[in-house]
């Protein structure tokens, strides 16, 4: 069975910054070692309209 880790307040952080500079969805998931979807998901559930929110996230 596989086990699936919670992205930490570190990564959330990495994800805030590396969008905030430009960076794709793609870039960050591999910067980061988590796969594309779950860098778009969290974007997507975190987001209040075009702005991430890491503390949101929580």
């Amino acid at each position: 069975m596989d086990h699936y880790k919670h992205i930490t307040i570190d990564e959330r952080e990495t994800i805030f910054l590396m969008r905030n500079h430009g960076n794709s969805l793609r870039e960050i998931a591999s910067h980061i070692k988590k796969s594309y979807s779950t860098i778009s998901r969290e974007l997507s559930r975190n987001s209040t309209g075009k702005s991430y929110s890491p503390s949101k996230a929580q």
